[in-house]
């Protein structure tokens, strides 16, 4: 995956881009790979959570009690 991050960073917000210095230059690959993680890591959890119905496991528990 080979993207000029620092063109990219110019289009979205050149005034940004124009005092980066050269030490944050150097980070912009390290910052995306970051943000690609913590993205990916976030669609997860949203997956995960909005799958499920709430009621269901309520349900569940009220038909499979054990007879005393």
């Amino acid at each position: 995956m080979s993207t000029d991050f620092e063109a990219v960073i110019k289009s979205l917000c050149p005034e940004v881009s124009a005092d980066l210095t050269e030490k944050e230059k150097n980070a912009l690959p390290a910052m995306a790979i970051a943000a690609q993680g913590i993205l990916h890591y976030a669609r997860q959890r949203t997956l995960a959570t909005t799958r499920r119905h709430p009621r269901s496991s309520r349900r569940r528990r009220r038909n499979h009690r054990v007879p005393l």
